[in-house]
Formats: C-alpha cells, sequence, structure tokens
C-alpha cells in the first residue's frame, strides 16, 4: 500500500486536535498545538528508532501523551512552562544543598549528560540516541514532578527546584529543535 506523507501528517493533526479536545478542550490555539503535536509525533515516532532496525508503525503509540513517544516530551516540556508561568521571576542563584532527593539528583545527572548525547547522536549519524535521552529526562522529570512541590512558600526549596525544572525546559526544547521539532509551551 501506497500511503502519501500529507495524509500521514493530516491524519495525525487530526487525531491529536480530538485528544486535546477531550483532555484540554479551553486550550487556545488549539489547531495550532495540534498541529505542531502532530507532525512532532511524526518526526519523533520516526527518530526514536534505531536505523538498522525494523519499525512497526502504530498510530495509538506515535500520538500517545504518555510513553516513548514525541508527544510525551512535548508534554512534559510544556509542563515546564506551566510550573514556570506560576513565579514572577526565574531564579538566577540558588542553594542547591537543598536539592537531597534521589529523583532530584537522577534529572541533574541526566542534564549533565546532554553535551556528550548531542555529540555521540551527531557523530554516530543515529538521531534516536537523543530522541532516547529527551524520553528518558522527562521520565526523570515527571517522576520529580510527581513526588515533590516545585512552587512553594519556602524559596530555599523553591528557588533549586524552579532552576531545576528551568533547565529541563531548555534542554528538552534544545534536544527537540535538533531532531526538527517545535514544542508547545500549552497543551
Amino acid at each position: 500500500n501506497i500511503i502519501f506523507l500529507e495524509e500521514v501528517m493530516d491524519k495525525a493533526v487530526s487525531s491529536v486536535k480530538k485528544i486535546i479536545e477531550e483532555k484540554n478542550p479551553d486550550l487556545k490555539n488549539k489547531e495550532k498545538v495540534a498541529e505542531i503535536v502532530g507532525i512532532g509525533a511524526i518526526i519523533f515516532g520516526d527518530l526514536r528508532n534505531d536505523r538498522i532496525k525494523d519499525v512497526v508503525f502504530d498510530w495509538d503509540n506515535v500520538l500517545s501523551f504518555e510513553g516513548e513517544t514525541g508527544p510525551y516530551v512535548q508534554y512534559t516540556y510544556a509542563r515546564c512552562c506551566s510550573v514556570l508561568r506560576k513565579v514572577k521571576k526565574i531564579p538566577v542563584l540558588a542553594d542547591f544543598k537543598f536539592l537531597k532527593e534521589e529523583d532530584e539528583f537522577a534529572v541533574i545527572k541526566l542534564l549533565e549528560k546532554f553535551p556528550k548525547i548531542v555529540e555521540s547522536s551527531a557523530a554516530s549519524y543515529k538521531p534516536h540516541i537523543l530522541a532516547g535521552y529527551l524520553i528518558e529526562l522527562s521520565h526523570a522529570f515527571n517522576n520529580f514532578y510527581q513526588k515533590h512541590t516545585i512552587v512553594q512558600m519556602d524559596n530555599d526549596y523553591s528557588d533549586p527546584r524552579l532552576i531545576l525544572t528551568n533547565c529541563v525546559k531548555i534542554v528538552l526544547n534544545k534536544g527537540l529543535e535538533l531532531l526538527g521539532i517545535n514544542a508547545p509551551e500549552e497543551m
């Protein structure tokens, strides 16, 4: 069967529109977000696989907002943006001794790996290395997010967590950009 790319893109965008209507019907710019997420899902779905392995294309898997997909990474980026919108100013300095939790360290360790991941992915012409890393960072951040309050009254804990969230946001955005994928600030 021959399937044209335009048909695949149109179906991805319309499928994402339906998901947005269910999950966030009040979202502004639904059309634009659906386009960004739908096209990003197709690109990410292709790039997350090693080029020497067979690929099984499954709509439900590619468009899922959970798991190892582009929309999941984009959603994590949007979640970071949402957290950071709650504060007037993102701190530049903080006492990082307050970051003591295992899941905070997991995020920090992954952030530290980003330059080497980009270098390795580019040097080997294997974008799936970067895609896999973005999934891993998204999982680590969401695990951290579920367990801890980021924006709180006590700046001793809040400031380093806000900086950590901002770093995740920057790395996810740059990583997606390197893969040719945009990231919406709201989903």
